[in-house]
């Protein structure tokens, strides 16, 4: 800390060396204490040690590790060998921060794993030698394999604790929660039961995977998560775990989902009006009818962050749900917009002066010769973006 005290040492004009406690003001030394002076070495490591102990017990701000007693002499260091290095007290302070999130019932096993994720996220087998390396803690590969399909009967429990501490430390109300799907896939390219080929995020359609949805609080803290077949659309996950987190948080909350554009469904949504759920999900512009695209065309101002709401009636067969469309102006993303359009406009110019035909080989070149007139219109007015 600037200004605090420190212990000096220094010759003096009779040949002894002076130690005192000083502080320092800018580059102006200040002695706040003379300890003594010293002119062999027993003595000057007895003043040294005074004056560290004047130090810690004077000083603003105590040292987290204050080293007030000598080192032992009974032990020869030179004849010491360090064999290893455990971090012990790291451990026990994220095993306290578990104890705090209401995870102190979990087999150790499980905390110890997801300690290690914190630390090092690493395969199952290198988990194990880690685990063994930082913190001198001890697994069989069996038992960890053992033991490890059993986690799912701790999931309601683990959901619990999560929503609990949400309650009470995040004050969380749940009127607002956040919901989102994520894959992952396996390395291997054998199928299972569960583990099917589907849409990637990874880009692995080849390779097996599960989908993963999250429900998380509005500042990202997650509380609950449940897992589908790799093959599902990730459409139909939302409303089999939002009916699963009303059970675990009370039929009395119906919070706002927050979701993107791939759970944009007529199904969805009239689903979560029956159940009484409000959302916010993202919308796709351009799968709108053209007539209501030319609404927002017209309608929507040109000008840097302006928003715009719109009446809307999604329609599917005989299903219709009356939603409120949200449409808001970016510029930085209409010019991002604009520079890819012209991209491909260049490259299908450049592909009518060869004659060829493309990523289509079946189009006719009057179809691809309108591409310049399009270009043209989409020029004269920036396309909204919707939220």
């Amino acid at each position: 800390m600037a200004g605090d005290l420190t212990t000096r040492k220094t010759r003096t004009a009779s040949g002894a060396t002076a130690v005192q406690v000083v502080r320092y003001d800018g580059r102006r030394c200040i002695v706040v204490k003379h300890m003594g002076s010293a002119r062999d070495e027993d003595t000057l490591t007895l003043l040294l040690a005074d004056a560290e102990r004047y130090v810690e017990k004077h000083r603003a701000q105590p040292s987290l590790f204050a080293a007030l007693e000598q080192p032992s002499r009974l032990v020869d260091l030179s004849k010491v060998r360090l064999i290893g290095v455990t971090h012990t007290y790291a451990r026990r302070a994220l095993l306290a921060c578990a104890h705090l999130c209401g995870l102190d019932k979990l087999p150790m096993l499980y905390r110890d794993l997801a300690l290690m994720r914190i630390i090092e996220p690493a395969s199952k087998l290198r988990t194990i030698e880690l685990l063994k390396q930082y913190f001198d803690v001890t697994y069989a590969q069996r038992t960890v394999y053992r033991l490890l399909p059993k986690l799912v009967d701790h999931q309601a429990a683990i959901e619990t604790a999560a929503i609990d501490l949400a309650r009470r430390d995040l004050k969380e109300s749940f009127g607002l929660v956040l919901y989102d799907v994520t894959t992952l896939y396996f390395e291997s390219f054998k199928e299972y039961e569960f583990q099917q080929p589907g849409f990637s995020k990874d880009n692995k359609p080849q390779q097996p995977q599960i989908v993963i949805g999250l429900i998380t609080t509005r500042s990202g803290f997650p509380v609950m998560h449940e897992a589908f077949e790799g093959n599902t659309f990730e459409g139909h996950t939302m409303l089999a775990i939002l009916k699963r987190f009303e059970q675990r948080v009370g039929s009395q909350c119906k919070p706002v989902i927050v979701a993107d554009a791939a759970m944009l469904s007529t199904d969805n949504m009239q689903k979560l009006d029956e159940q009484g759920y409000r959302y916010i999900v993202g919308a796709r512009l351009a799968n709108g009818a053209k007539t209501f695209v030319d609404q927002i065309d017209a309608q929507l101002p040109r000008t840097d962050g302006a928003t715009t709401r719109f009446k809307h009636t999604l329609k599917k067969g005989s299903l219709k749900t009356d939603v409120d469309l949200i449409c808001h102006f970016s510029d930085a993303r209409y010019k991002k917009d604009r520079r890819e359009f012209e991209k491909h406009i260049k490259r299908a110019l450049a592909l009518l002066e060869k004659n060829e035909p493309g990523s289509a080989p079946n189009s006719s070149r009057k179809s691809v010769t309108k591409i310049p007139c399009l270009n043209s219109t989409m020029r004269s007015r920036p396309k909204p973006r919707s939220c």
